[in-house]
């Protein structure tokens, strides 16, 4: 009864699942990529499989009004970022360790955070200033014994830390514009317009590969990558809705661990322990971060 009752309590199991539904999503990403798939037949698929999940999600609770943008232009310049970031993402999936890609991903806030208080006049803390430090320590720490990780079919570890820079430069320039525009526009609408709008910039995919010749399963599987993407972004959302953001937040750090669990179920990888003690760095200098920034505007 407490279980279903206590808001904290659902919005942390919310935003767990939500986050683990992600790296789901991410491991059909690195299956359908290594399968020879391109990468934007992938995110074409995944787009309007997310976009259509969004929307019937809305539509069952009566909140489709939610998904109206007020903010057209920035939501269409945000579509580009969007756009670019999902299709290195599928490189960058199909050619490293999920736990690699993920230690990448995490580097953004701490990226976010100095872009805030250099160009953006918001405050920052010595101690901020420390940890964002040893949380750039944790990546190189993390990265670069993966360098030499063992092959998984036709991985190319070469152009996965090529791309991986570039991954994370439009992830952070995406954040950037959910930050501006998180002051007007819903959270729905955030979610539903960058995948509808990415979906129909990749129409012409539909007809340049035809869907024909793809094999039936291949097509369920981006779908079903699309349909994760688009319940996590739900979940995450209510999660934010019903719980403090301190408590939802640290939960994203644990796609690491799913990470590494289902690319060991699945492809046999084992994160070595200088990855993980490199994530850990990450995880707890992001989390100082993140509670220095609430003390300050406090």
């Amino acid at each position: 009864m407490f279980f279903a009752q206590s808001p904290i309590v659902r919005g942390v199991i919310f935003s767990f699942f939500g986050f683990t539904v992600w790296v789901c999503a991410d491991a059909l990403t690195k299956s359908v990529g290594l399968g020879g798939v391109s990468p934007f037949t992938i995110i074409a698929f995944s787009s309007w499989g997310a976009a259509l999940t969004v929307l019937l999600g809305t539509l069952l609770t009566g909140r489709q009004a939610l998904l109206r943008p007020k903010r057209w232009k920035m939501q269409f310049l945000r579509a580009v970022p969007f756009l670019v970031s999902a299709l290195i993402n599928v490189v960058a999936f199909t050619n490293l360790p999920m736990t690699t890609v993920y230690i990448g991903i995490f580097s953004a806030p701490l990226i976010i955070s100095l872009i805030g208080a250099f160009f953006m006049g918001e405050k920052m803390s010595r101690k901020q200033f420390i940890a964002i430090l040893i949380g750039f320590l944790g990546v190189v720490v993390a990265l670069f014994p993966e360098a030499t990780h063992e092959l998984i079919g036709t991985e190319d570890p070469t152009l996965g830390y090529i791309v991986l820079p570039f991954m994370v430069l439009f992830f952070v320039t995406d954040m950037l514009f959910i930050r501006v525009l998180g002051r007007t526009e819903t959270a729905e609408s955030l979610v539903f317009v960058p995948f509808f709008l990415r979906g129909l910039v990749l129409l012409p995919v539909f007809w340049i590969n035809s869907v024909i010749e793809l094999p039936v399963q291949t097509i369920l599987l981006v779908l079903a990558m699309g349909t994760s993407a688009g319940l996590g972004y739900l979940f995450v959302t209510a999660a934010y809705k019903i719980a403090p953001v301190a408590l939802v937040s640290p939960m994203h750090y644990t796609q690491l661990i799913t990470g590494a669990v289902l690319g060991y179920a699945v492809w046999g990888t084992v994160p070595s322990l200088l990855v993980l003690s490199g994530g850990v760095l990450i995880i707890i200098s992001s989390l100082i971060v993140a509670h220095e920034s609430r003390r300050i505007k406090a």
